[in-house]
């Protein structure tokens, strides 16, 4: 069987969704984690080379995933619209991509950014879930965030979404998620 991909509860424009679809997306969200990441799992030892891993939450199996993740980002083409839209949505003048990230390629992101919020509570006993819902210009206004992180919020599916988008224009590789652990986690040790 292919990879299932999400179904997400709502559309992902945060800013314009009410506090009660924001919280419909949040529990989605916590309440999801272990499913998609037992299908990210399967998904992922679907290549010979990953069946033995032990994907126990351990910084070192972002190697691996991380592997397996620069593999499977794929874009398509944007249509004129979503150009006409990207481009005039600006007041300065900005090159746009031609390309998009895949549903598919960011329904991955999505499970990996789950795994990889894992990894961190499991390294950090005093990080937790949260929904940050205080202004709507706020980045990360209404999504799951790990909290606390003194310089910054962390979230770990934008940050793997950013990671997709790399990975497709060249700029990010396969180690690229054990590098973001090792940056982050060295942000939240120096501001223990």
């Amino acid at each position: 069987m292919g990879y299932k991909i999400n179904s997400l509860p709502i559309e992902p424009v945060f800013a314009e969704r009410t506090r009660k679809e924001l919280k419909i997306y949040y529990d989605w969200y916590l309440s999801s984690i272990p499913d998609r990441i037992e299908i990210l799992i399967d998904e992922v030892r679907k290549q010979e080379k990953f069946k033995l891993i032990s994907f126990d939450y351990e910084p070192e199996t972002l190697l691996p995933l991380g592997e397996w993740f620069a593999s499977t980002v794929e874009t398509r083409a944007r249509t004129e619209e979503e150009l006409e839209s990207l481009e005039g949505g600006s007041n300065f003048s900005i090159e746009v991509s031609k390309y998009e990230l895949t549903n598919k390629t960011f329904s991955i992101a999505v499970d990996v950014g789950m795994y990889f919020g894992q990894v961190f509570l499991k390294k950090f006993d005093d990080l937790k879930w949260i929904q940050p819902l205080g202004g709507k210009k706020f980045v990360d206004y209404g999504q799951p965030i790990l909290s606390p992180f003194n310089k910054g919020a962390f979230n770990p599916t934008r940050m793997m979404i950013v990671q997709a988008y790399g990975i497709s224009d060249g700029s990010k590789d396969a180690r690229g998620l054990f590098e973001l652990f090792n940056f982050w986690a060295n942000i939240k040790q120096t501001a223990s």
